[in-house]
């Protein structure tokens, strides 16, 4: 984006002791990508094919690719709020958007604690120029997301919700984006969100349109190759410098019947939590593939020590650059839940992973599901009753996590009146009567 900096970048991101000091006063542009509802198991550089997504599968040629990473939920606010604070969401309290109840203009939302220094107001407070824009209706100012950017957008239902309207709002801001000092853009997709579009040109033309459009995955398959030629072409108009660093991830998945259901319903399987993870760190930055168990809400704290800034005592996640040369998935614990509200009912899911091992735990009912990931990925195979110490181990973990969130108390409540054109929206992606 700017022009005449240098900055040596690859030496901080290979030491440890990179950070805790002020952060420097040259720094490097920063562009962080969330594609909405991009499963890990449909880009190339986790096993798809390269036509999917052709310049993804080119960043990660020149990133680090962390196999797997996982989200804090499987529902788009939660999920986000937790990339953005770096917290799980029984801590900063998101655990509601929006959602076209029947009946109902004026809804009761979750905003991001005005207390939480965010992904924004941490660039903002380094003294960068923010830039946000969202094509997804809950990440909005409303909910809190927009604090902390200079110039934010959250395209709704008449503008348009396609990649190229991600773009445009972007290329207006290129005079800003191109001036002198460091950038921080953020962009959030919403392209392969269910009702899926098809683009003819990227499917097979001979492929007939699934009988329902929420089975349609190649249609979903040609939303993600839509987002991949317009981040190149963003990225391409940024005209990044060297040393920019480059961050891809999700909020969450989608499913297409692998546990009977498709979308991103009540659930905590893989195919909502396993998200792509691509870390791109200048030029001639570290590269190659980590199998370590990791997070999206990573993001935040690898940011701080890239940049030089002090670690944040209340992060729960940790710099990635800790974790790149990790050979195993370790015994770190990642948590994510999903929580659903009034009038639909109170109903919590919550699930851990550690090493291999996946637990999800329904509050309500008190089913315990246990999977090993290591032999069997697609978790069909419920080996709970064969590991019952593993079972009360990990569910010992998940109680300590509620504690500790317990503890800080932190939410803030808000009503949003919601315009038809907005209820009609949210009923056409799909939001509507309960959390999805």
């Amino acid at each position: 984006m700017k022009h005449a900096r240098l900055l040596l970048l690859t030496a901080c991101s290979l030491a440890p002791a990179c950070g805790g000091g002020e952060p420097r006063s040259s720094a490097p542009d920063v562009v962080v990508v969330v594609i909405d509802t991009l499963r890990a198991q449909d880009l190339p550089p986790y096993g798809a094919e390269t036509e999917v997504a052709p310049f993804l599968d080119e960043l990660a040629q020149t990133s680090v690719v962390f196999e797997h990473a996982w989200s804090a939920s499987s529902w788009t606010a939660p999920a986000t709020a937790s990339i953005f604070t770096s917290l799980h969401p029984n801590e900063h309290g998101v655990t509601r958007g929006l959602l076209a109840q029947r009946n109902a203009g004026v809804i009761e939302v979750n905003r991001i604690p005005s207390s939480l220094q965010t992904l924004p107001v941490f660039f903002q407070e380094l003294g960068y120029e923010t830039f946000g824009v969202s094509a997804n209706i809950n990440i909005d100012a409303e909910m809190g997301f927009a604090r902390g950017f200079d110039r934010f957008k959250c395209l709704q239902e008449s503008e348009g919700i396609d990649a190229g309207d991600v773009e445009r709002v972007v290329r207006g801001w290129l005079p800003e984006l191109q001036e002198e000092g460091p950038s921080f853009l953020y962009l959030h997709f919403m392209d392969p969100h269910e009702p899926y579009r098809r683009h003819p040109e990227y499917m097979d033309p001979s492929e007939p349109p699934a009988e329902h459009v929420a089975l349609d995955h190649p249609a979903y398959k040609s939303e993600i190759r839509n987002v991949d030629e317009h981040l190149r072409s963003i990225l391409g108009a940024l005209e990044l410098e060297p040393e920019a660093i480059v961050l891809v991830t999700a909020d969450h998945g989608q499913e297409f019947l692998e546990h009977g259901g498709v979308g991103h319903g009540f659930t905590l399987y893989d195919e909502l939590t396993r998200v792509p993870l691509l870390l791109r760190v200048g030029d001639d930055g570290p590269r190659g593939r980590s199998s370590a168990n990791v997070s999206n809400m990573d993001i935040l704290p690898t940011l701080r020590e890239l940049l030089g800034a002090p670690a944040s005592k209340l992060d729960r996640g940790r710099s990635l650059l800790d974790v790149i040369e990790e050979a195993e998935r370790g015994g770190r614990a990642l948590f994510a839940m999903r929580t659903s509200h009034p009038p639909t009912g109170t109903t919590r899911l919550r699930s851990i992973v550690r090493g291999p091992h996946k637990l999800i735990h329904n509050q309500v009912t008190d089913e315990r599901l246990l999977f090993d990931l290591a032999s069997d990925p697609g978790e069909q195979d419920d080996i709970a009753a064969q590991s019952p110490q593993v079972v009360a181990e990990l569910i010992e973990m998940l109680d300590l996590q509620d504690e500790i969130a317990d503890a800080g108390g932190l939410e803030e409540m808000g009503t949003r009146h919601l315009s038809e054109q907005q209820i009609q929206h949210l009923q056409d992606i799909g939001y509507v009567g309960e959390d999805e």
